[in-house]
């Protein structure tokens, strides 16, 4: 994990960043915005972009800002990105006209800092540290069976580095039954009621719904996999 923390300074370093932290924020005006109903107003970003998640403690503000004793400020309690404009929601008192959105930005370093913070304050580094070093657990043999003998070979294999205890990567080409292996292995885990974190380096992966998260909600019943053969945990 020292590792991990060197190369995030060494990356800040590279862009001038390795001092500290920036001076204290100030609140900048983002843009105007127009009244829709009680409480909502509108920000139009089709003139520019504007990223809610780059943009902190955001408040809509008459005359100066927030910090003009002689106006008026409201903190921003919700929002949400529409088309072409940033829905916001703030107290249904809040004057009809006459209000703009001012936020502190964040600096562009604040997720590499994030990253770096977070990576120094992990108490146990456990699997992560094991990852870097490579040190992975052996898997099954490969005439191992799983599934009262459905799942044979490297499916087998794939299953059980899923479902036990340790540290295993699963690799597989087109065709080979990955999908069908991890749809089975995640929703046994779920009726195991194991927690289960599912990452991908795209959207399409992570927004996949297996039929594993339904198990998760009906996990009492066996109706969820009565259709198919389910490995039970011995």
């Amino acid at each position: 994990m020292e590792q991990l923390v060197q190369a995030v300074d060494e990356v800040l370093a590279g862009e001038g960043r390795i001092g500290g932290r920036a001076e204290s924020p100030r609140h900048t005006r983002v843009g105007d915005v127009h009244h829709l109903e009680d409480g909502w107003y509108g920000l139009p970003t089709y003139a520019s972009r504007i990223d809610p998640d780059d943009l902190q403690d955001m408040r809509l503000a008459t005359g100066a800002g927030p910090d003009d004793r002689r106006g008026r400020s409201f903190t921003v309690l919700g929002w949400r990105v529409e088309s072409e404009r940033v829905r916001l929601q703030v107290a249904a008192h809040a004057p009809r006209s006459g209000l703009a959105l001012w936020a502190v930005r964040r600096p562009p370093d604040f997720l590499l800092r994030s990253l770096r913070e977070a990576l120094a304050a992990l108490p146990d580094t456990g699997l992560a540290e094991r990852l870097v070093g490579g040190r992975i657990d052996a898997v099954a043999p490969a005439e191992a069976s799983a599934c009262g003998g459905v799942l044979k070979g490297g499916q087998a294999q794939a299953y059980l580095a899923c479902t036990s205890p340790g540290l295993r990567l699963v690799w597989g080409p087109p065709g080979t039954g990955k999908t069908t292996v991890l749809t089975r292995a995640l929703s046994d885990l779920a009726l195991r009621g194991k927690r289960v974190l599912r990452a991908a380096g795209g959207w399409p992966a992570v927004c996949w719904q297996p039929r594993w998260q339904s198990a998760t909600t009906t996990r009492a019943r066996a109706s969820v996999s009565s259709r198919r053969t389910r490995c039970r945990p011995r």
